[in-house]
């Protein structure tokens, strides 16, 4: 199945958001239904950002030549190696504060 680029599901959200069905939408685009009401939901919620929110880091002396970063979300504390995948760590960081 072709992977289609967020702006194409920003231009069939809005198609639904004008009152068009999400069956018609759907079959007129020849996607899924289901990933369709997926993608509205994201929209709606402000997820699927077309790049991760940064996040103020702090760093301190202690840091020295630490191999782990430590992100606190929500009151937990996860730590990840220095130069982890961005869009792993912050699905991650959205995972988490959305369960907090």
């Amino acid at each position: 199945m072709k992977k289609h680029p967020r702006s194409f599901w920003v231009e069939l959200v809005a198609e639904l958001e004008l009152g068009a069905t999400a069956a018609d939408v759907a079959r007129r685009h020849r996607v899924r239904e289901t990933t369709l009401r997926w993608w509205r939901s994201e929209l709606r919620n402000g997820r699927s950002s077309a790049s991760p929110r940064m996040l103020p880091v702090v760093a301190s002396a202690a840091m020295g030549s630490t191999r782990h970063l430590e992100i606190a979300v929500g009151g937990v504390i996860v730590r990840v190696e220095v130069g982890s995948d961005i869009e792993y760590v912050a699905a991650l960081a959205r995972a988490l504060s959305a369960a907090c």
